[in-house]
């Protein structure tokens, strides 16, 4: 354990550069910019099991994926009450993401599949509600789950601020009635 500048610690190594690299890109979609898709979910812990399947779906990747864990929910930040925010803090918790980006529009079937398959394996691991930002669709029964039991309050908010749910384009929340 020591000091270590910045630029040091954020400067890749050589060989974690070339890993990042990827392999060159064809010339004729340098000037493009990509399509991305991505996906994410949220695990009550990092298992063994999740661990394989972390691994798993890696291991069937096409080019230009990206796995992600993070949010791991401990300290102050799981102090508050549960209903002192919109987002539900659960001790001990964690994200991860599957992501991926293409150029040619004829690969977007099979890198799109790909993070879809690779969430559906993290399901036996994954708990009920993720970050809001990782849903994968509107639909309102993932919303609620996200949301918990401060959905009803948001729910509320959105009556008194938003009635008309003019701000819906979002994983949306609807007015109370």
């Amino acid at each position: 354990i020591g000091v270590k500048a910045y630029t040091e610690f954020t400067t890749p190594t050589a060989e974690v550069g070339k890993l990042l690299q990827g392999p060159p890109l064809d010339p004729a979609f340098r000037n493009l910019r990509p399509d991305i898709y991505w996906m994410g979910a949220s695990l009550d812990t990092l298992s063994d099991g999740a661990i394989r399947t972390l691994v798993d779906q890696t291991r069937g990747a096409p080019p230009g994926w990206d796995l992600s864990l993070g949010h791991y929910m401990h300290g102050a930040i799981c102090n508050v009450a549960p209903d002192a925010t919109p987002f539900m803090r659960v001790k001990g918790t964690m994200t991860c993401h599957f992501d991926t980006y293409w150029f040619d529009e004829k690969q977007a079937t099979t890198y799109m599949g790909w993070v879809d398959a690779a969430i559906a394996a993290m399901k036996p691991h994954s708990r009920s509600g993720t970050y809001v930002n990782y849903l994968g669709s509107d639909d309102l029964a993932q919303v609620k789950s996200t949301y918990g039991t401060n959905y009803s309050r948001l729910s509320r908010i959105k009556r008194q601020y938003d009635p008309d749910n003019v701000f819906h384009r979002n994983r949306n929340i609807l007015p109370a009635r």
